[in-house]
């Protein structure tokens, strides 16, 4: 039993020593930097500056990370290009690239995670130190249940796939610091519109077919719903309408007096003299 508290004591003491080798390590704080940049330019040539765009890329050694281009019934060419570069180079291949045309916009945009990255080590440490108790506790010599150690099984995958994925997330984060993403955006300028009576007549057809498909759907609709729910308003307004019936029936005939008429002569009898 000594021998088995004084080996305790000696691997808790190491990783009281990794801890604080560990905190060492990320004291200073080693700045971890994601920059994100946009270029939208006007072209005149499409495939020519994006050709010019792949040429500068490769200068600088750019990694493309995906492409696009769209093409308008005009024939005009738009789209854009996504590039990794490393970070010192950032700044020179955007300077680079300002001159492919005019440009319409530019961002850049620079996100801080350097306490993430913090942490992350810090939560690697805990983790491993906890895995290692965990361990020791399932290596006691005491006898324990079946559902006990099953669950310190349990406990330690859980704890190894936590760490796992804080050091996944932390790696990269390393790599994305390391290289900037900068998407080029392209387009070519539209001509000048001239007024042109079939076209016009063409897109007012156009309109006033789907706004008529849009009418016809509508109708299409409401009837539906008034079918499907028939056997609620029809016998509503039947009901409604024996009652209005009724009642107009009732208002249209004459009220009768409660007396003898004034004229009223009983057969046989003499007449009266007032």
């Amino acid at each position: 039993m000594p021998a088995v508290k004084n080996n305790r004591i000696t691997s808790c003491a190491l990783l009281l020593f990794l801890l604080a080798v560990v905190s060492l390590c990320f004291s200073s704080e080693t700045p971890t930097t994601l920059r994100d940049a946009s270029l939208v330019l006007k072209i005149d040539d499409y495939d020519a500056a994006r050709n010019q765009v792949l040429r500068l890329g490769g200068q600088h050694n750019a990694r493309i990370l995906g492409s696009s281009t769209l093409v308008n019934y005009q024939g005009k060419k738009q789209g854009w290009l996504r590039l990794a570069v490393t970070a010192e180079e950032l700044n020179e291949l955007c300077h680079s690239l300002r001159g492919l045309g005019k440009l319409y916009s530019e961002k850049l945009v620079a996100s801080d995670h350097t306490s993430e990255v913090a942490d992350l080590a810090r939560r690697v440490g805990y983790l491993r130190q906890h895995e290692q108790e965990l361990i020791e506790f399932l290596h006691r010599p005491r006898r324990m249940r079946g559902s006990d150690i099953l669950y310190l099984q349990e406990r330690t995958l859980t704890t190894r796939f936590e760490m796992g994925s804080a050091i996944r997330r932390q790696e990269d984060l390393h790599r994305a610091s390391a290289r900037g993403r900068l998407s080029v955006f392209l387009f070519e300028p539209e001509p000048r519109r001239v007024f042109d009576v079939g076209n016009w007549y063409a897109a007012s057809s156009l309109r006033a077919r789907r706004s008529l498909f849009r009418v016809l759907a509508k109708s299409i609709t409401a009837g539906a719903f008034a079918g499907y729910f028939s056997i609620f308003w029809i016998p509503a307004l039947v009901v409604l309408y024996l009652f209005a019936k009724r009642r107009l029936h009732s208002l249209a005939s004459p009220l009768k007096p409660e007396g003898p008429a004034p004229h009223d002569v009983t057969p046989g009898a003499p007449p009266s003299v007032s």
